[in-house]
């Protein structure tokens, strides 16, 4: 068994997600969002240079052998927010892929299919993969509501 949470992060130097929060089309989950210039918690004396929002689906996680309309949900919120994202400031589209998959398994899997991939192309969008190998006791506690 394997899961996949997928993570839309929008990114602008001058972004305002203050705004662009409140006039998203479709339902989504707010991760975390982070304005330029505040203060850094973990660092003295450092910034943020850009200002980030991380979105996910509904949904947050699925598995990863039943994953065809999770993913085609972040197509169709970038492609209905598209807008209204260079509006409030977005110069940065990534889809952060997590995969979490038991140690010593298997794991096959489409990062979107050839249509959703041509589709999803006209908006410049990165695609970074993280792969996490759990331990067989933590993927049966392995909790979807994690975000």
């Amino acid at each position: 068994m394997a899961y996949l949470k997928i993570t839309l992060e929008l990114e602008g130097n001058r972004l305002n997600y203050t705004n662009l929060l409140s006039d998203l089309k479709e339902k989504y989950f707010l991760v975390d969002k982070i304005q330029k210039g505040n203060k850094f918690s973990y660092i003295e004396n450092d910034y943020y240079k850009i200002s980030c929002i991380w979105i996910l689906n509904p949904e947050k996680y699925v598995e990863i052998d039943n994953n065809i309309e999770y993913q085609e949900w972040y197509l169709f919120f970038i492609a209905m927010n598209y807008e209204r994202f260079l509006e409030y400031g977005v110069n940065n589209i990534n889809l952060f892929f997590d995969v979490y998959v038991q140690y010593n398994e298997q794991c096959n899997f489409e990062i979107f299919d050839k249509e959703i991939l041509k589709k999803l192309s006209q908006y410049n969008v990165s695609l970074p993969i993280s792969i996490h190998v759990l331990k067989e006791e933590e993927m049966k506690n392995f909790d979807l509501n994690i975000v």
